[in-house]
């Protein structure tokens, strides 16, 4: 067989010269008819001798015979198997198989940054990824099974104490990766192996059960965040006088202190009268907020989407007074500057408010309950069940209606009222007495 081999040459970055390299290539056809280029070595007689192996190696798969690639040339072995992947050949899907997982999570990964992915949200998925691989022992991808894996959730659960929600996560998370195995050209895996692990109701099981507050708990919940600044620092924490106020402070320090907690007052009234996510007032900036006629504002939703939430009046005047007091240098700066611990300072101010974090009934008032609140506050309000399903930026009117709104504190004597009067006519007594 004629073999025409030649050598390549790239141009120097730094010289702008043309340099030969020193390594032989060829070009072949491979199993799909199109022209590839195959890299050999540096010794003419070796890289004639391997690139004719390879011909005959793909002119033997189109007859239909079978081949060993081990038999070839080492140096043509991985050329003629990424052919065999590229024309979806039986043997080329028998080595995605033999690739160890590692090397498909690296090419996961690497897909998820084209994608524009966040890397905390690529970070979290290999490693939850990895977690269930280590606990069922999966090496390869032949390796994975919905028995082990439907094994390993049921440990964490009683060992860990995972919840559903925790397990319908690590459970996305290998789906996702097991879908784009599906999909890459050419495909890694010719079926789901976890199509028999479902999802489990996250409703049934939640590990901590949330409540709203009253309208009363937010107005003493937001006086204490204004005032525990100030009555912290003037606090004296130990001696005689331990306990006691004292006076003795700079008025810088008492306008400083001021701020603080005009600023956390107005991030609870923010979260609850938009309903905002933690993450969402952490990345609110004013560029994002309209204060002008039509006052609104847009933030990145969870659904990966830009949503444009109105701004009710008293809100509106609120965050108006708290732009004119801060400087701004650029359109781009935060609305907020929200500390890391605010779980730890919300709880400091419902102690303040005399609001308990946990009720007798084992739910919690953490920063997410300032959502359910709100909710909770369109439903006892007379929202209509579809508005406030958009207003909360729900998936489902289930999920705004069964988990965010909290009905101890729905109004039931006013829900009776709403229905017909039936006795119209005292149930048939005047018919009686006649």
């Amino acid at each position: 067989m004629d073999v025409n081999l030649f050598k390549r040459k790239v141009r120097n970055r730094k010289t702008g010269e043309l340099v030969e390299l020193d390594k032989w290539c060829a070009w072949v056809r491979d199993l799909r008819g199109k022209r590839v280029r195959v890299t050999l070595s540096e010794r003419v007689p070796t890289s004639r001798k391997a690139v004719v192996a390879l011909v005959d190696a793909i002119n033997e798969i189109r007859a239909g015979s079978t081949v060993v690639p081990d038999d070839l040339p080492p140096i043509v072995q991985e050329p003629f198997l990424r052919m065999l992947e590229k024309a979806n050949h039986k043997l080329g899907r028998l080595r995605s198989h033999v690739k160890p997982l590692s090397e498909h999570l690296d090419d996961y990964e690497a897909h998820l940054a084209d994608r524009k992915r966040q890397k905390k949200h690529i970070k979290l998925t290999r490693n939850q990824i990895e977690a269930l691989a280590d606990e069922c022992n999966w090496c390869f991808l032949s390796d994975i099974n919905a028995v082990q894996a439907i094994k390993a959730f049921e440990e964490w659960r009683i060992k860990k104490d995972h919840s559903p929600r925790t397990r319908n996560a690590y459970l996305t998370s290998i789906r996702s990766f097991i879908n784009w195995c599906r999909k890459t050209d050419p495909p890694r895996l010719d079926h789901d192996p976890l199509a028999q692990v479902g999802k489990v109701t996250e409703e049934d099981d939640l590990r901590r059960k949330r409540r709203a507050l009253s309208e009363d708990e937010i107005q003493r919940l937001i006086e204490a965040a204004l005032e525990r600044p100030l009555k912290g620092f003037r606090t004296i924490i130990k001696g005689e006088r331990k306990g006691e106020l004292t006076d003795k402070i700079k008025d810088s320090t008492r306008a400083r202190l001021l701020a603080f907690g005009r600023q956390r007052a107005l991030q609870y009234q923010t979260l609850i009268m938009l309903g905002l996510r933690l993450n969402e007032l952490k990345k609110l900036r004013w560029c994002d907020v309209d204060l002008g006629d039509n006052p609104s504002v847009t933030i990145w939703g969870k659904g990966q989407k830009f949503e444009s939430l109105p701004i009710r009046a008293d809100l509106l005047e609120e965050l108006r007074v708290w732009r004119e007091e801060r400087v701004i240098a650029k359109a781009t700066d935060l609305v907020f500057d929200v500390p890391g611990d605010l779980i730890r300072r919300l709880k400091k101010d419902l102690e303040l408010a005399k609001v308990p974090y946990k009720d007798e009934l084992g739910r919690y008032v953490d920063v997410h309950a300032l959502r359910h609140t709100t909710a909770t506050m369109l439903a006892k309000g007379g929202a209509n069940p579809r508005e406030a399903q958009e207003y909360m930026r729900h998936s489902s009117l289930e999920l705004t209606m069964k988990v965010y709104t909290d009905p101890t504190l729905l109004d039931k004597g006013r829900a009776a009222e709403v229905l017909p009067r039936l006795n119209k006519r005292k149930l048939g007594r005047e018919n009686a007495s006649s």
